[in-house]
Formats: structure tokens, C-alpha cells, sequence
């Protein structure tokens, strides 16, 4: 069961469109064609990329005529990017990022119409409760000569166990806009569908993080990553929704390796039947001869295959496979082949991305720990260096986490692009700081948080009975129980007086505790304490929680760039001792004690940065200008881990500040630009301005204050500034205790806090945008310093340290 809901949950974020068939300076070919048929490579089209067949294959060479390639098209291009469209090549996804459970209601608003009965919120469904048979196009697969279902998804047909997964939630749909109209038979056809959609929405997203993501990632992963959904949580508008390449291309199809060769059907009088999953490819009939309860039974007591490198034939040599013909494709190699299309990195950068050490230069040498000598072996029977193994079989490959069926790589990647589906969606469930139209009342939440997987299954087939977590075979701790026993999912409560209530909601300081900062400090790299440059790193937390040295830097350093990406910590570019500005960075390894750093190898920034400034925009990290580079810009891309240069500044910036604002990035002031404000927009890819600070800064530092359009402009005068980035217009702010030339401000937990100066004092102070004045904290850094690098790491990063580490 755990395989098939996968993979509807990967149907609902992610699709991947094909390019057209078509030649060079021609018009493109409509028909499906092979491009094995193009002998010749200089008459392929550009779409085409064939999978070769090596002669000694043990399955094809058996076969005559012997085949040579596998068809295999190239992914759809999007022609615009950050830097020149020439440089880069992106790929489409052709649905929502978010979990919207496009898959049952499509993703594109005119197909979703025809989805529809246009009366009491229904969608469309068989007399016999299955989804509607597609009269209007042809087979998808059209020489399979199979009635093909209407869904919302284009790939709904692929096999019948997807196809009962499509059915059951279009059961769910009907049922709840049935209870809904029951109830309030005055609501219109749009009310009763938005609402009921509402619900499967929140339903569909409570069933995928608390029984789908902990088994697959292990609950220690869970709880890292701030996964877990039975609290409130908050929207985080600065973070990018996007799905990353690498989790669509390579990570979340960690599932083939969970596919059985063999669709089950258990019957009701505890009987069982199979059939050939390599004979059911497109074909409907198993669903139309009244076999969905049987086949959804059956995945419940049909032990999944266990993720590794071993793939089963059905998916290996049969896939799709042709009426007629003796073999199919094959979809392990297709996956490989549409990671060198999408041009993935390898596994070793993703390792490091991930913060695992870097595999060893030769396969002379012993694995890492997360790799059997085994699979060592293997892989150096086929690649020439440890360097070149590519991403999804290196991370097939690995041991599991702990709690989890994935190797830490992939469940780095995957965790990793779930919390952007919950922490980037506003709409998500749980959020509590959205508006009032938009989130969920205390009693719709207490309602959703009951609700399971074997509920929706229960409610919606004539399955007797079923374990409690459909997920895990049957055992003591999750035994068998009837389906007449259910958490009931009824859309009857009553939100007014708690809206009435909450018009103007304001999340709880105990909220904000929670959730905002629930794993974050404050961490604070080299600088200069007044006569010397520091080697120090410390961590701070206001509450004083996480007070920590940790281990030093191999080398003194100051104004170096502080990232936190993808849960690798590193520190790069500054200047040292000898007067050198660097582009070598450093990672912070958790081995044991106060952990190490090493030195990154083939990571360097593109130009030496020191006294830069950098700003996250998405899941990158821009930093702009320096001493070394005053009129350059680069970013850290965290899928091909490494940094690229971006588009040169109009205006020499070092000593300056950086933010970001939605998809503009906002450069303001410096030694060599005083009180330029300049925008660049990442979207339309346009330098302009707007107005310029009312007076010179330099060696300052700014944050944009929450909520609002305020940049929060900090150091080089005794005064602060405040800028509306809207308006352009600039105002003074209160006055700080110390001089915090050079020091550094950050937003925690909806608080922002200004650290560290050229006074090199340890005072921290507080800045309330309400109150308009700066507060003394009670605890204060344990060095005072100037010139630093600092950044926000979630403070589970950091549990490994003697004392612990707590936000």
C-alpha cells in the first residue's frame, strides 16, 4: 500500500512533460514515434535521447532481431532562468508544487470544469462508483484498445492499483459534498465543491505527513525538519514553493525499487488472486470487472518489495509493454537516462550538499559508512571514478536512516522539499498566522487531526475490516479492526463565534515558540574582537538555551558568508590573517563533541568575498559585492551544490547590506554607493531604483521587519533608518545603546535582534517595530566581536554538541 500511495502523492506535485517530436529548422511530427527508428544521430530530433543497448546485455541479446536502444525523449526545456537562458536548461513541471490534491481535481482549471457534475458540488462518477470512462479523446495507449478513465491526473490510467487510488478519493470528494448538501441544502453547487475540495485538501495533507512521510523518512527525520502537523504552524512567505529537480528526477522515485511484480486480490472470503502487473499497463479491465475493494485489500496484506538497487522485472524489461512484443522499457535505466537529460549533479554532491563526507577519490579506497562494501564494488565495475556515480543509484543505494526505508541522501533531499510543501503553501492546514478566510477553526482542526488512511478506505469501499495503519502489516501493535469502527469525517461544525471571536488573530507567543524558532539559534563566525582576527564560532539562543563555542575555524577569518542550506552548514570566502580575501568554504561536520570543520573540495565561491552581502531568495543564497568584488554577484545553488555567477551590480557595493522581498533582491548603501538603493527583480531579470536612503551608509546592516514593507537599516551612524521599499521613502528610527558598525541584525522568532559592532560588545538588544525602541536582552553573547559572519541554523542541527541545544 505504502508503493501505490507514493505514487499518487508524486502524481499530485510532480509531471515532467516531453518534448515534441521535431527536427531541426521542421515542423514538429504529431504522431508518436521511436527514436530508435533515426539510425543515424546527426538526422535524430533534439527531443530524442535513446537509451543504448549494450551488446552483452543478459536480457535484450537474447532477442531477434536484437534490439539497440530504448525510445526515450527529452524532458520539455523552460527557456528562462536566473542567469542567460543558454547557460542553464530547466525543466517544466506541469502541476501545482503544493499538495492539492491536483491529482483528483487537475491541476488546470478548464479540465477541472469538465470533471464536474455542475450540481451539489459533485464530480463526475460510474453508476457503479467508479470514475466516468473518457468518451471525448482517444486511448491514451491507443493500440492497447482499453476504455480509459477520466481523471484529474494524465497519468491516472498507468495501472489498475493507481487507478483505484483515483477512485477512492473521488469516492471521498462525493461523499463529503453528500453530508455537505444533507446539511445545509441552501448552499450552492460552487459552495458545496470549493468546500468539500477544502476538506480533501487538508484531509489528503494531514494523511501524508502523519502516516505517509514517518515511515518513508523516520520520525527522527520528521522532527528535525519540523515536520510533524499536530500543532499549529506558520506560513513562511520567503521560502520558494518550486519542486527541486532532483527530488522529481531521481529521490521520490525511491519507490520503483517498492513496485511488486504482481497486482493481489484478496477477496472477502479471505482468498486470494494475482495477476501480472507487466500484462495490466493501461488496461482498465480489472477495475471495470468490479475489482477495486479486492485490489486495495490485497495491497494491504501484500508485503512491498524493500528499497534498493534491485528493481523487478515487471518494471525492468516489461514496462509498457506492446500487445505483440516480447519486452518492454526498461524504468531504472530511463531514470538514469532522465537524470543525465535534466543534467542532475552527482551523488557525491548531493552527499555534500546533504552534509555527508565526500566519498573517496578512488574505489581503492573503503567506503563511506552508508554504503556496503557490496555496493562498493558494483559500482566500481561500472564507473571509472567513486566521482562519477550518478545520483539515483548512489542514493538507491545507501543504508536506511533510522526509522526510515531510505538512505540519508535521499531522505536529505526528500524531507527537505516536504517542508517546502508545507512551510511555503499558505493555504496549508495547520497554518495559523494566514487570514481568517483562509485557515482552519479549532474544531475543523480537532476534526482533520482524527482522521487516518484506513478511514478514507473504510468509509468508501465494502472492505470488512482492515489494520490500523493500512501502511504496515499486521501485527500486535497494529492489529486488525472492522471498518464499522472509524474516525467519522462529517463536515458539522460550527466556526462562526470562533471566528467571531479571532477576527483579528494574532499568533500566541507559545505559537511563535513553537514553530517560528522551534529549531533555530543564532550562529556566529570569526570577526574581530578590537586588536585580533577571531578563529571563534558560537551559537546563540536569547532564552540562553544554546550558548555553545563550538569548534573553531581552521583559520582566523572575518567577514565571511554564513549559509544554512538543505541541512549543510558553510562558511565562505572572509579574509584572514595575511591579508588574502578567500573563496574556499568550509563545512561543519557533527561528528562527536564540538564537532569539525573541513574544507569543502570543488566548492569556491566565483570572486574572494569579504565584507559582502548575501540574502536568501528561494532555496538559493545570493551575495553581492565585497572588497574583491564590489560590482559582481554570485548564488549558491543547493542542487548542483555549487555557486555560479549571477549578473554584475550598476553600483560598486562593499560594507553594504543585502534583502530580499519577494522575487526582488534589495542592495542598500556601502562604502563605495552611500545611499544607493538598488532593485533587482529575478523574475523580469531588471536592475531599477526607486529612491535613494536620506543619508549615507556604510558598514551597516539591515533585515526586513515581518509583515511589513520596513527595512530595518542598522550601523554606521548612531541613528537607525527606516526604508519602505514600496514607496522608497526613508524615516529615523531609535537610537541603539552601543556602536554597531559592522555588526550584524536577524529576525528570530517574530523578534529581531541586533549582535555584536565595532564597540565589540557583548550586549544584545531587542528592536520592537511597535514600540519603536531597542531593549537590552538578559543574555548576551559570550565574545564581542565585529565583522562576522552569522546565520539562523535550526538549534536539532546542534544536538549533537555535550550540554544539548535547545531554541
Amino acid at each position: 500500500m505504502l508503493m501505490q500511495f507514493g505514487q499518487i502523492l508524486d502524481h499530485d506535485i510532480t509531471l515532467t512533460a516531453e518534448m515534441n517530436m521535431c527536427h531541426e529548422n521542421e515542423e514538429c511530427i504529431e504522431e508518436e514515434m521511436d527514436c530508435c527508428e533515426y539510425i543515424n544521430h546527426m538526422e535524430r530530433p533534439k527531443s530524442c535521447f535513446p537509451i543504448q543497448i549494450p551488446d552483452d546485455d543478459p536480457f535484450y541479446r537474447v532477442h531477434f532481431p536484437k534490439p539497440t536502444c530504448l525510445d526515450f525523449k527529452r524532458s520539455l526545456p523552460f527557456p528562462c532562468n536566473y542567469s542567460s537562458p543558454s547557460d542553464v536548461r530547466e525543466q517544466f513541471n506541469e502541476v501545482t508544487a503544493f499538495l492539492d490534491a491536483s491529482h483528483l481535481y487537475d491541476a488546470d482549471p478548464e479540465k477541472a470544469w469538465k470533471l464536474r457534475v455542475h450540481t451539489d458540488g459533485l464530480m463526475l462518477e460510474s453508476t457503479d462508483g467508479l470514475m466516468p470512462l473518457d468518451k471525448l479523446r482517444p486511448c491514451e495507449r491507443s493500440h492497447l484498445h482499453h476504455p480509459q478513465f477520466m481523471s484529474g491526473d494524465i497519468r491516472g490510467n498507468e495501472n489498475p492499483g493507481l487507478q483505484s487510488h483515483h477512485t477512492l478519493w473521488l469516492r471521498e470528494h462525493n461523499r463529503l459534498a453528500r453530508s455537505i448538501k444533507a446539511l445545509s441544502p441552501e448552499f450552492s453547487d460552487e459552495r458545496i465543491y470549493q468546500e468539500a475540495r477544502r476538506l480533501i485538501i487538508a484531509e489528503w495533507q494531514h494523511i501524508v505527513f502523519t502516516e505517509f512521510l514517518p515511515l518513508v523518512l523516520g520520525r527522527k527525520t520528521v522532527d528535525k525538519l519540523e515536520l510533524a502537523v499536530d500543532g499549529p504552524s506558520l506560513y513562511k512567505e520567503y521560502l520558494n514553493p518550486n519542486v527541486a529537480n532532483v527530488f522529481a528526477t531521481a529521490a521520490f522515485r525511491f519507490g520503483h525499487s517498492l513496485i511488486p511484480d504482481k497486482i493481489n486480490m484478496r477477496y472477502a472470503n479471505h482468498t486470494s488472486h494475482n495477476e501480472q502487473l507487466k500484462d495490466n499497463f493501461f488496461n482498465t479491465y480489472l477495475m471495470r470487472d468490479g475489482n477495486m475493494e479486492d485490489m486495495l485489500n490485497g495491497m494491504c496484506y501484500l508485503n512491498a518489495e524493500v528499497t534498493n538497487n534491485v528493481i523487478n522485472d515487471a518494471i525492468r524489461n516489461f514496462l509498457f509493454i506492446m500487445p505483440g512484443k516480447k519486452f518492454g522499457s526498461d524504468l531504472v535505466a530511463r531514470n538514469i537516462q532522465r537524470g543525465r537529460d535534466h543534467e542532475l549533479g552527482s551523488y557525491n554532491s548531493y552527499r555534500l550538499a546533504c552534509g555527508l563526507r565526500a566519498l573517496p577519490g578512488t574505489f581503492f579506497s573503503q567506503p563511506p559508512p552508508e554504503l556496503t562494501s557490496k555496493m562498493w564494488s558494483k559500482f566500481s565495475s561500472v564507473y571509472h571514478s567513486p566521482y562519477d556515480i550518478e545520483i539515483f543509484p548512489g542514493g538507491m543505494s545507501e543504508t536506511y536512516v533510522e526509522g526510515g526505508i531510505i538512505g540519508p541522501t535521499f531522505a536529505c533531499i526528500i524531507g527537505g522539499q516536504f517542508r517546502k510543501v508545507k512551510f511555503a503553501d499558505r493555504y496549508f492546514f495547520s497554518h495559523v498566522n494566514v487570514d481568517r478566510n483562509i485557515r482552519f477553526c479549532a474544531k475543523e482542526l480537532e476534526m482533520i487531526r482524527t482522521r487516518t488512511f484506513r478511514d478514507v478506505l473504510c468509509e468508501n469501499t465494502n472492505i470488512a475490516e482492515l489494520t490500523l495503519s493500512p501502511f504496515q502489516k499486521e501485527s500486535p501493535s497494529n492489529p486488525m479492526i472492522s471498518c464499522t469502527n472509524t474516525n467519522r469525517f462529517e463536515p458539522r461544525v460550527d466556526c462562526e463565534a470562533e471566528a467571531n471571536e479571532h477576527d483579528h488573530f494574532v499568533p500566541s507567543n507559545d505559537v511563535l515558540n513553537q514553530e517560528s524558532n522551534s529549531g533555530e539559534v543564532i550562529i556566529l563566525v570569526g570577526g574581530y574582537n578590537g586588536w585580533q582576527i577571531l578563529d571563534s564560532v558560537e551559537l546563540y539562543s536569547p532564552n540562553g538555551t544554546c550558548q555553545h563555542l563550538i569548534a573553531p575555524l581552521p583559520q582566523p577569518t572575518y567577514g565571511a558568508q554564513v549559509l544554512y542550506v538543505d541541512g549543510t552548514l558553510l562558511v565562505c570566502g572572509g579574509r584572514t590573517p595575511n591579508g588574502n580575501a578567500g573563496t574556499q568554504c568550509w563545512r561543519f561536520l557533527r561528528d562527536n563533541g564540538l564537532g569539525t570543520w573541513e574544507q569543502v573540495p570543488n566548492l569556491a565561491t566565483t570572486h574572494p568575498r569579504w565584507l559582502a552581502a548575501g540574502s536568501y531568495a528561494g532555496d538559493k543564497y545570493f551575495v553581492s559585492g565585497g572588497w574583491s568584488s564590489s560590482n559582481t554577484t554570485e548564488y549558491y545553488d543547493p542542487e548542483a551544490a555549487k555557486w555560479i555567477p549571477f549578473v554584475p551590480t550598476p553600483n560598486y557595493r562593499k560594507r553594504h547590506c543585502m534583502i530580499t522581498y519577494m522575487d526582488t533582491l534589495v542592495l542598500i548603501g556601502g562604502s563605495a554607493s552611500g545611499s544607493k538603493v538598488d532593485y533587482y527583480n529575478l523574475t523580469s531579470q531588471q536592475w531599477h531604483s526607486l529612491a535613494d536612503l536620506t543619508s549615507f551608509r556604510s558598514s551597516h546592516s539591515c533585515i526586513l521587519v515581518p509583515n511589513t514593507p520596513y527595512v530595518l537599516v542598522f550601523g554606521g551612524l548612531k541613528v537607525t533608518t527606516l526604508y519602505n521599499i514600496l514607496t522608497g521613502q526613508s524615516v529615523f528610527g531609535p537610537r541603539s545603546q552601543v556602536s554597531r558598525s559592522l555588526g550584524a541584525v536577524m529576525e528570530l522568532n517574530g523578534h529581531i535582534y541586533v549582535l555584536g559592532g565595532d564597540s565589540h560588545a557583548n550586549v544584545v538588544e531587542r528592536y520592537s517595530f511597535r514600540e519603536h525602541q531597542f531593549t537590552t536582552e538578559d543574555t548576551g553573547l559570550k565574545l564581542g566581536r565585529s565583522r562576522f559572519g552569522v546565520a539562523k541554523v535550526p538549534a536539532a542541527f546542534f544536538q549533537h554538541l555535550p550540554n544539548g541545544c535547545k531554541a
